[in-house]
């Protein structure tokens, strides 16, 4: 599990739902999503990033069917996405203070 981040910011839970993970996943280099959730998870880290993503709304688990806002309107951490992905992505980057688990 994960706290997905968008150009250095968190991911806003509005319109994300189950075929947003898959695509969000799929995008990274991973076979599919295991699951999500949303919430203040890891809240010494999450407070070191602004919203930068307000939603991403998919029709299906492939991001061409994607739809998404990169501006902050109303969010706040609690309503940060968690993700869990299957397979080995390529696009996982941990920073200092950060961790896979």
């Amino acid at each position: 599990e994960g706290l997905l981040l968008y150009n250095g910011g968190t991911v806003c839970k509005y319109y994300f739902y189950n075929n947003s993970a898959g695509a969000v996943c799929k995008m990274m280099g991973f076979d599919a999503a295991i699951g999500w959730r949303y919430g203040k998870i890891w809240p010494s880290v999450q407070k070191g990033y602004n919203i930068t993503l307000m939603y991403v709304q998919c029709s299906s688990p492939d991001w061409a069917s994607c739809s998404y806002i990169d501006k902050y309107e109303s969010c706040v951490h609690w309503q940060d996405v968690f993700l869990t992905c299957n397979g080995t992505g390529s696009s996982v980057r941990c920073a200092a203070g950060e961790y896979l688990s």
